[in-house]
């Protein structure tokens, strides 16, 4: 029983550690849509709420912009920007990309997020 208890706990932790996708609060979620929307990737600094992620890589795909937050040889996932301004959804990528939107946008909101993962 003992050792049963064990091995579910280090299963539970496993699963756990494989998100690596932080929960935004309303605030910091505001805060990176506006840093994403104003990020124009030739500059070379990363704006802060985008730095506070710790992210792995940050990669404008056509007009929109990736953060990834965790890769393993087989997926990585991370928050994709969408600006409305771009013709370039992310609906349709292909079937190795997957996305949830985080938030329904809001009419003053310059674009969408959503959490993604793609298949490597």
């Amino acid at each position: 029983m003992r050792a049963t208890l064990i091995i579910l706990v280090f299963c539970l932790a496993g699963c756990a550690s494989q998100s690596h996708i932080a929960t935004l609060s309303e605030s910091r979620y505001h805060e990176l849509l506006m840093a994403a929307n104003g990020f124009d990737g030739n500059v070379g600094t990363l704006p802060e709420p985008i730095l506070r992620l710790n992210p792995i890589e940050v990669y404008h795909d056509y007009g929109n912009l990736v953060i990834v937050l965790y890769r393993n040889s087989h997926e990585d996932r991370g928050y994709y920007f969408y600006p409305f301004s771009s013709s370039e959804s992310p609906v349709g990528k292909g079937k190795e990309w997957s996305f949830k939107l985080i938030k329904r946008a809001a009419s003053t909101d310059p674009g969408a997020l959503y959490e993604y993962r793609r298949k490597l």
